[in-house]
């Protein structure tokens, strides 16, 4: 079994309108996206494989569940924390293509190239079956107007506050596996909310919903539907609470984004409103005075053609 070794290296870090957020006073003036220091920061990991040379078994159990009717047995592994896990061949299915496994408690779409074994439990793991019908479409966090309408959106870090384009972290060295290159984070103020405008060219029920995301800051977030609010057309969806483990400290290794599959929602024909709410005062770190993911972007896979006319691309620019 390969053990999973992570190596230091170097983090980088409105007005109140309808897209919500804090109302904390900006105390840095960032007018710039957050970038990793690529001048000072010279062992970063471009992969977490070290292997382990010890060949103990496994302490807890990884079951691969096929989901589905007449599909193969479940297979089982033994794994010990921040193992590697070995990936069974990519199963196939009539009509449908396989979207990765998926943890059946919350979820988390298993990133096994990038990630070590984080659980403190057994843990089954199922395909995620994506009908050939539906097609994925990806809308970028970072392409939120409200983070740079009128003065910009005001955000936290763990050692003050930030604004506007400070809240769009790049992912210079591509070890944070972020869709697009940036990612948005420092929403750590109650109110903070994206906000995605999204058009639907018919109504559908039962679109898969999913989110990219990632942690900072502290070792173990808990993420729950009253702390981080996701609203569908200004109704909560009640996903199961998910955590972050061993989130490596500012300053240490960068966390992955990876998918979370939070259910299936309704969409309307015509505009459909998408809102990401930070809803608490759980100290996160420092003068980081509210608790949340970081995030990559949104995924959803639909019989629709869904689009984004008010998406801001020159966020990024």
């Amino acid at each position: 079994m390969k053990k999973v070794t992570l190596f230091p290296l170097i983090l980088s870090a409105l007005v109140l309108a309808s897209c919500g957020g804090g109302n904390n006073p900006d105390t840095s003036k960032a007018t710039g996206l957050t970038t990793q220091d690529k001048s000072s920061d010279t062992s970063h990991a471009t992969g977490l494989t070290t292997p382990n040379t010890q060949a103990t078994e496994g302490a807890y159990k990884v079951t691969f569940d096929y989901n589905y009717e007449g599909g193969p047995a479940s297979e089982v592994v033994k794994v010990n924390a921040f193992d590697a896990v070995k990936k069974p061949a990519d199963p196939t299915r009539t009509g449908y293509r396989f979207g990765g496994w998926m943890k059946e408690a919350d979820g988390h779409i298993f990133d096994f190239e990038n990630m070590p074994f984080l659980e403190d439990s057994d843990v089954t793991l199922k395909a995620f079956w994506i009908p050939d019908s539906l097609k994925e479409t990806v809308f970028e966090a970072e392409y939120c107007a409200c983070i740079t309408d009128g003065l910009g959106m005001q955000g936290s870090t763990y050692s003050g506050g930030t604004q506007g384009k400070a809240l769009i972290g790049e992912d210079v060295y591509g070890d944070y596996h972020a869709s697009n290159d940036f990612f948005v984070h420092f929403l750590y103020m109650k109110g903070n909310t994206l906000t995605f405008d999204l058009v639907a060219d018919k109504a559908e029920e039962n679109v898969v919903f999913a989110i990219r995301l990632s942690a900072e800051y502290r070792e173990t977030i808990e993420i729950t539907n009253e702390k981080w609010k996701v609203k569908i057309n200004d109704e909560a969806l009640a996903y199961k609470p998910f955590t972050f483990r061993h989130v490596p400290p500012q300053g240490g290794t960068r966390y992955p984004f990876t998918d979370y599959v939070l259910g299936n929602i309704n969409l309307k024909e015509g505009e459909n409103k998408i809102e990401l709410i930070t809803d608490n005062d759980e100290l996160l770190y420092g003068t980081a005075a509210s608790t949340a993911p970081m995030i990559d972007c949104l995924k959803m896979y639909s019989g629709n053609t869904i689009t984004w006319p008010t998406a801001k691309e020159s966020n990024i620019d």
